[in-house]
């Protein structure tokens, strides 16, 4: 079976993550594969098509450079990483058999009524027309997939993400329940996108807010990109932080680093398709407090801390698990665990069952 992925993105965001993990594992179950993207990466799969970004036009124009690319193409499967990949596979002529996936109906629920969100309901009418299958990556993102659009449930198929556990696995010299804490701050650590309301950034300050008035030995630390302006910035300004530092865009290369460095992970996010910085933080071997919400219910079980999302809440939790080694250190054996489910060759034979049922 040749399956051709296509992406409107590189490999340095989600998406792009996406397709990089997918298609490298369904190219080492031994099928033929190639993926279109903005940059190369394996030369055996990737290929990079010619683009011009035109400053905020990429949601408009990247179909249309993808689409020339792959329109000479030919494959068994064509499977679309996200509605604008979707686009190009149409406009190129690429309907038979062709698979998208959507994630999630998250830009449904923090909807705003302008130009980009009345071009993405009509590329996902098109795809929903044309795609032979939908693919989402939770059970809870179908639920609200079939909430919000009259996609219907019979074409909605879920496959969970996968993680890479090449990367993100626990650090092969730390044992952190024979670490004596009491010799250094114990690090609260945060990663996962800072420039959305549902990711509920601010409580992680007001969390710090309420750990600083009980505690000098917990430091808070939050990975990603803030230009020195960023709200959030002037947010831990104006509550004179001093137990939060800004720890920067951490690289791809140092996120399992970054996770491993941390004696818990703290996730508020309000919103989810699937959830992937606790999975990945568990996997490394820390123990994690979430928001206590469907998506995370069913994606990480009880491996776990969920916590209502209020910072009280999690300032509570962070405080019963600053002082529980026992708890930890279940919680450490159980996101491991938990965490290991999850894997892209999983996910690729998964979706390959799925082409297979589905293709013409």
């Amino acid at each position: 079976m040749k399956v051709n992925y296509i992406s409107c993105q590189d490999r340095y965001c989600g998406l792009g993550q996406y397709t990089e993990n997918l298609a490298k594992s369904t190219h080492s179950q031994g099928e033929v594969v190639k993926a279109y993207r903005k940059d190369h990466g394996d030369g055996r799969i990737f290929r990079a098509y010619p683009y011009r970004s035109f400053r905020k036009m990429r949601p408009y124009i990247a179909p249309y450079f993808l689409s020339k690319s792959i329109k000479q193409d030919e494959a068994d499967v064509w499977q679309a990483d996200y509605v604008d990949a979707s686009m190009a596979a149409i406009m190129a002529g690429k309907r038979d058999n062709l698979f998208v996936t959507i994630h999630d109906a998250i830009p449904f629920v923090h909807a705003a009524r302008d130009t980009a969100f009345e071009y993405y309901k009509w590329q996902l009418q098109m795809a929903n027309r044309h795609a032979r299958s939908i693919i989402v990556v939770s059970h809870h993102a179908k639920k609200e997939v079939v909430k919000y659009t009259d996609i219907a449930p019979s074409r909605i198929h879920v496959v969970y993400n996968g993680i890479n556990h090449d990367i993100f696995k626990p650090a092969s010299t730390t044992d952190k329940s024979d670490q004596d804490y009491n010799k250094k701050k114990f690090s609260v650590r945060y990663l996962g996108g800072l420039g959305v309301p549902h990711k509920n950034a601010l409580a992680l300050l007001r969390t710090a807010e309420i750990i600083q008035k009980t505690t000098d030995d917990v430091i808070f630390e939050i990975g990603g990109y803030l230009p020195e302006n960023h709200h959030l910035r002037r947010a831990a300004r104006d509550l004179k932080l001093k137990n939060l530092v800004f720890s920067g865009f951490i690289k791809d290369e140092d996120m399992a680093g970054f996770y491993q460095g941390a004696d818990l992970f703290l996730f508020p996010s309000l919103l989810e398709g699937f959830g992937f910085p606790p999975l990945e933080a568990m996997a490394c071997g820390v123990p994690t407090i979430v928001s206590d919400i469907p998506v995370l219910r069913e994606t990480l079980g009880e491996a776990a801390c969920f916590a209502t999302p209020t910072p009280t809440s999690y300032a509570e939790a962070i405080i019963n698990l600053r002082h529980d080694n026992t708890l930890r250190y279940n919680l450490v054996k159980s996101g491991v665990a938990r965490a290991a489910k999850y894997s892209w060759d999983k996910a690729a034979t998964e979706m390959k069952s799925l082409y297979l049922t589905k293709a013409a």
